[in-house]
């Protein structure tokens, strides 16, 4: 499995609608035998989004967004 970067925004955005299933999905994966990986392309574009005031607001701390993608 490789996910989209949409999986990451979701599951790491508590107000999203979506954030509930998906924080449940992407942990369901990665403690699980099936095989996964990320890209750091992918990831970058994540720490790009959740980090930008523009997007979204408050904005994440870059503190709080590498933790995430650590998690990962």
């Amino acid at each position: 499995k490789l996910f989209d970067v949409n999986i990451y925004l979701y599951a790491f955005q508590q107000k999203s609608e979506f954030h509930v299933a998906s924080k449940k999905y992407l942990e369901s994966v990665i403690n699980s035998d099936i095989s996964y990986g990320y890209s750091d392309f992918i990831l970058s574009s994540f720490l790009r989004i959740v980090t930008n005031s523009k997007i979204f607001n408050p904005a994440a701390s870059i503190s709080d967004a590498l933790s995430f993608c650590n998690s990962i």
